[in-house]
């Protein structure tokens, strides 16, 4: 079963590209592969969120900046565009030192990793184990 793929804000939040190429590259390993790249994001991404909402509220743009970079990485190893985009744009924001665009975009980022926890929760993980993925 391919996974699917879910908008927010106009956009697919998991690309789709991406996880074909790493399907043809893993090939009978992908969900394994895949399962555990899903279960590392749900393991250290939340962590890596509060870093970043701390460093926003605190108006601190190195920290903001070096937060937006960890967690945009874990996020676009996953396929997850809306996620790894907001933090690309945070993290230039905050090397320009601008506080007010490094706010919003960072409220859009809040937003988009809620949908997207919620999409592992009960698209990825299998309820019965929460530590095993489910074939995507």
């Amino acid at each position: 079963e391919q996974m699917g793929e879910i908008p927010v804000s106009g956009e697919t939040v998991l690309d789709e590209t991406l996880l074909d190429n790493l399907r043809e590259i893993a090939g009978d390993g992908f969900d394994a592969m895949i399962g555990q790249l899903f279960k590392l994001y749900r393991d250290n991404a939340p962590a890596a969120f509060e870093t970043l909402k701390t460093a926003v509220a605190s108006e601190k743009a190195d920290q903001a900046q070096t937060a937006a970079h960890a967690l945009k990485s874990m996020s676009l190893t996953i396929g997850e565009k809306a996620v790894g985009e907001g933090c690309q744009r945070l993290e230039n924001s905050a090397k320009m030192q601008q506080t007010d665009d490094v706010a919003e975009i960072f409220a859009e980022i809040a937003k988009n990793f809620d949908v997207l926890n919620k999409y592992l929760e009960t698209e990825v993980f299998d309820e019965a184990d929460e530590n095993t993925a489910i074939a995507v």
